[in-house]
């Protein structure tokens, strides 16, 4: 799982204290660098604030959920005319129509939990070769 996301900054938003610390840590395992939020403004002002390669977004969230945050940065992104920041919906909930909203709201990818550890940096990092090259 090591080198998957080396010297790549991902911020990670999640309401679950031990979500968010599984996330962070796999962040790491796979080499990358991790920031960590407790819902979607913190993650929108996080993102209006610092530069990340890719976000992995919690759906269900206090404050601001994942898919309202996920507008916000893509509404930010358009009249910005900031590149895409590709976003990784992460959610309990594994029915199409849950898959559908989060593209619907602007997410690259959907991925369910429990988050499969082994095949989560490559994930990721086949998300990202596919939309982007870091800068």
């Amino acid at each position: 799982m090591s080198g998957e996301l080396d010297g790549l900054k991902i911020l990670a938003a999640e309401d679950n204290r031990s979500s968010l610390g599984l996330a962070m840590t796999l962040v790491r395992l796979a080499g990358g660098s991790p920031t960590g939020v407790n819902n979607g403004k913190e993650a929108v002002d996080a993102v209006c604030s610092g530069h990340f390669d890719a976000v992995l977004m919690d759906v269900q969230m206090p404050v601001m959920d994942g898919l309202q945050a996920t507008q916000a940065i893509r509404d930010r992104e358009a009249t910005s005319g900031t590149r895409r920041l590709p976003i990784i919906g992460v959610t309990a909930h594994a029915l199409p129509e849950h898959a559908r909203m989060c593209r619907e709201a602007g997410m690259d990818a959907v991925v369910t939990k429990p988050v499969d550890p082994v095949r989560f940096g490559a994930t990721i990092r086949s998300l990202l070769d596919s939309c982007w090259r870091p800068e």
